[in-house]
């Protein structure tokens, strides 16, 4: 696991020539129901841009943290400016990793751009930890670095970044709730196992779940393709007649 690009292990960003931006947000649900829903979370009708969703890497420490590397496939429109930058298809991987520590009760995701890096780089940091006031909320504490080294633009990309940063993290943040509002707000809250290995078990499980039903949707779409595929194909071969 990457720990974290351009952050210390203290948690507080290295000096960068780029733009930080921090935010924070208090969800109306508890910490093991937050981190339930983030595992669930795509699709939603707030992240039509999230294309697809798949998972690298994922087990549980000898320490009981439960480790994830997921690479996720995004639509990045560019602007009319930034098209003499980009060449193609616009659509951008990125890397999240996440670390859950059942023990502090905390969820720490890491996520970068693997795509047009060279045009402009955005590194984020999030927190997920129980509300210090009231521990049947959930404060998350967003820290993102943007950054871009091209030559008498960098300014205005690095502008350009932390507003459509500030879109993008408020559509996350709705998709999010609605996740939380369909798993929980039509029924009373869950008993779930709060002891620290029942959470890891469970958020593993859930995550494991998610990851199966898309999989299966996946392999559903690919069915459909190739039947089509075939019935084009077959539509088009001439049918032999027997002579009268």
């Amino acid at each position: 696991m990457t720990i974290g690009w351009f952050f210390r292990k203290d948690g507080s960003p290295e000096p960068q020539s780029g733009r930080l931006h921090r935010s924070t947000a208090v969800f109306q649900y508890t910490w093991e129901q937050v981190v339930t829903g983030f595992w669930l979370r795509y699709p939603n009708p707030f992240s039509t841009h999230v294309l697809s969703e798949d998972v690298i890497q994922r087990y549980v420490s000898e320490d009981g943290l439960l480790l994830t590397k997921k690479l996720l496939t995004k639509t990045s429109r560019v602007p009319k400016w930034g098209e003499r930058f980009v060449q193609g298809p616009t659509n951008v991987f990125v890397l999240e990793e996440s670390i859950v520590d059942p023990q502090t009760k905390t969820l720490i995701t890491y996520t970068r751009n693997l795509g047009f890096t060279k045009i402009m780089t955005v590194d984020e940091k999030c927190w997920y930890r129980p509300y210090p006031e009231d521990a049947s909320l959930t404060e998350l504490t967003r820290i993102a670095c943007i950054e871009s080294h091209v030559f008498g633009f960098a300014k205005a990309i690095q502008t350009f970044g932390i507003e459509r940063y500030k879109r993008n993290t408020a559509k996350t943040e709705e998709g999010l709730l609605h996740t939380l509002a369909r798993l929980y707000l039509s029924s009373s809250n869950p008993s779930d196992e709060r002891t620290p290995g029942g959470v890891v078990n469970r958020m593993a499980s859930l995550a494991g779940r998610a990851e199966t039903i898309r999989g299966t949707a996946r392999k559903a779409t690919d069915v459909a393709r190739l039947k089509t595929s075939d019935f084009l194909h077959a539509s088009k071969t001439p049918t032999s007649h027997p002579s009268s």
